[in-house]
């Protein structure tokens, strides 16, 4: 969770604010009292932005409650916002080894190993938060790019279309998938990718993404 305060949770990570929002009652709810007190207070110190208080806090919770998932993720991303990427990583992974179900905690993990250069470590993240949520379009989009950059460009692509049908709108998902097209010698010139990100007015419901995609660049 690269975050410099929850308002910007979900934009790096994947996780919508609904689904940040939903994590946040449902772990302060389930734990010791004395940690639902401390989370909560980290929680709204996290999201005034200040953020080394925050982290105060969540390791309150986490003396507590040492596996809890949101405490981790949330320090985990107020590390990785710091720059101590390593100390994020650990956070990230006892999130995931205490709590193997946590969507979010697979993802915060896969981008943090992303920005760390370790993609077949991201790979594997994102295919766990995928087995969760095989449909989530946001894990899609971060492994379709993460097997771009390990050079795997028609997988790749099979991740985008599938995110690009679920959420058509995206303008991220669009933007990476024309680079797998410029990949797979599909499009020739960073320009045509970059004219335009909008759908054509004129296109069809019943086209493929990869027709769409390319009637956006050339419209």
């Amino acid at each position: 969770m690269n975050i410099p305060s929850l308002k910007e949770f979900g934009s790096e990570t994947g996780n919508d604010m609904s689904q940040q929002a939903d994590d946040s009652k449902s772990a302060v709810n389930q734990i010791d009292p004395q940690a639902r007190a401390a989370l909560q207070k980290g929680i709204a110190l996290h999201q005034a932005g200040q953020l080394q208080e925050a982290l105060q806090w969540y390791q309150k919770v986490l003396k507590i409650e040492p596996g809890h998932g949101v405490a981790l993720c949330n320090a985990g991303g107020i590390y990785q916002q710091g720059g101590q990427l390593d100390q994020a990583i650990v956070c990230f992974q006892k999130a995931v080894a205490s709590q193997p179900g946590y969507f979010q905690g697979h993802m915060s993990l896969g981008n943090a190993l992303s920005q760390k250069n370790n993609i077949p470590g991201a790979l594997a993240a994102y295919r766990q938060a995928l087995n969760l949520k095989p449909d989530h379009p946001a894990a899609l989009k971060k492994l379709g790019i993460a097997l771009r950059k390990e050079s795997q460009p028609d997988q790749a692509a099979g991740m985008l279309q599938k995110a690009l049908s679920i959420k058509p709108d995206d303008p991220g998902v669009l933007r990476h998938l024309g680079f797998v097209l410029m990949d797979l010698g599909l499009v020739n010139t960073k320009h045509e990718i970059l004219c335009t990100w909008t759908f054509p007015k004129r296109s069809s419901k019943k086209s493929s993404p990869f027709s769409r995609v390319r009637g956006a660049m050339f419209h």
